[in-house]
């Protein structure tokens, strides 16, 4: 029984100790992008990322190109390895296990020679990107924060124009008995009633 509850513990602290997951140099030369704000908002996030290995002289185009159709840059990891230290193989399976830690989309790879003429070092750049999100203010629902009728009206129609739908009728109002904004619904005309905490919530971005 002795012998059984050391092997038992044996395999859990092995369990353990491979848990700790190490992402290599992709960690270690990981530079976030200083110019991007709400950083914080994208880590933790589920994603499923994309894997892209191009060209070295590809980069900043493809960079270019993934600005322009609403990607941020999270960050990259630039490094060199020595080729008799499997240096000169795309590390795939560490660059998406250290997307989905940082919560990126995509995941473009380019390798070359070292400065492009050492054929015994090899370049990597790991270019890490997320479709851009907005932060939502989640309000509690003891926040102070009251927008007016006008305010509340225009952002409900702010949030309707997005959906595609039609905007309320005769706009939105705040009781403070109940603590609730209401509206007349534009399909059936029925009367719709949200705690402030939600309605903020929902309309949050739009204020």
């Amino acid at each position: 029984m002795k012998t059984l509850f050391l092997t038992l513990a044996f395999c859990l602290t092995a369990a353990g100790a491979k848990a700790q997951y190490s992402y290599g140099e992709i960690e270690s030369f990981y530079e976030a992008n200083p110019e991007l704000i709400g950083g914080a908002n994208y880590a933790g996030r589920s994603v499923n990322p994309s894997y892209l290995l191009v060209d070295w002289n590809r980069r900043d185009e493809l960079d270019q190109r993934m600005i322009s159709n609403g990607f941020v840059r999270l960050g990259v990891s630039h490094w060199t390895a020595a080729n008799w230290e499997y240096g000169g193989i795309p590390q795939k399976d560490l660059a998406i296990a250290y997307a989905r830690t940082i919560g990126a989309d995509v995941v473009i790879y380019s390798i070359q020679w070292s400065g492009g003429t050492d054929p015994n070092h090899t370049d990597h750049t790991v270019s890490f990107y997320a479709k851009q999100v907005t932060e939502v203010r989640r309000a509690a629902p003891s926040d102070a924060v009251i927008p007016n009728n006008a305010t509340a009206s225009a952002a409900m129609n702010r949030l309707q124009d997005a959906l595609g739908k039609p905007h309320v009728k005769g706009g939105v109002w705040y009781d403070a008995a109940s603590d609730t904004y209401n509206w007349i619904g534009p399909k059936f005309g029925r009367r719709m009633s949200e705690s402030r905490a939600q309605f903020l919530s929902d309309v949050g971005r739009y204020l």
